[in-house]
């Protein structure tokens, strides 16, 4: 399970670095065509918008990974220790929840656009859907990690 977690991270690390330094390249590209050789690439704020969705929803899972989202615990802080991990477990199946809700619908959603390519890119357009079940399932399982297996009471990203 730590391989897969290690391998887990660092694949969607080395993906969003990917993803943010290509998006960042057709940005300027677009910049440069546009106003320097008065003539702008079709095709570049398509892809760019693709690309924000998947940094978007794979960032979302790092995050998670890495304690990284804001919670609000002022009234939590309050409760003893025993009530404060019962809520801590409640909202790990609240969001391993919605986590499979957005693998369901996601993947119902890259099947209805399947058929369909985008305007510019001539992409298919299952291909910027997928980032929702994608990111779906990396969300699941880095929950039921922290549910199963960790407990450092949201301080950092454990090692």
């Amino acid at each position: 399970m730590e391989a897969l977690r290690k391998y887990l991270i660092k694949f969607e690390e080395h993906l969003l670095f990917l993803l943010m330094g290509v998006m960042t390249v057709v940005t300027f590209a677009q910049v440069f065509f546009r106003f320097v050789l008065n003539s702008p690439l079709a095709w570049s704020e398509e892809l760019a918008r693709y690309l924000f969705v998947w940094i978007t929803f794979i960032g979302a899972s790092v995050a998670l990974h890495r304690w990284g989202h804001f919670q609000v615990d002022i009234v939590v802080n309050l409760f003893p220790d025993k009530v404060k991990r019962i809520t801590e477990i409640v909202v790990y199946l609240l969001i391993m929840i919605f986590a499979f809700i957005m693998v369901y619908y996601g993947f119902i959603l890259v099947q209805y656009t399947s058929t369909q390519l985008s305007p510019a890119l001539q992409l298919n357009m299952a291909i910027p859907y997928f980032a929702l079940p994608l990111s779906g399932i990396l969300i699941f399982f880095h929950t039921l990690e922290r549910l199963l297996f960790k407990d450092n009471g949201g301080k950092g990203e454990e090692k």
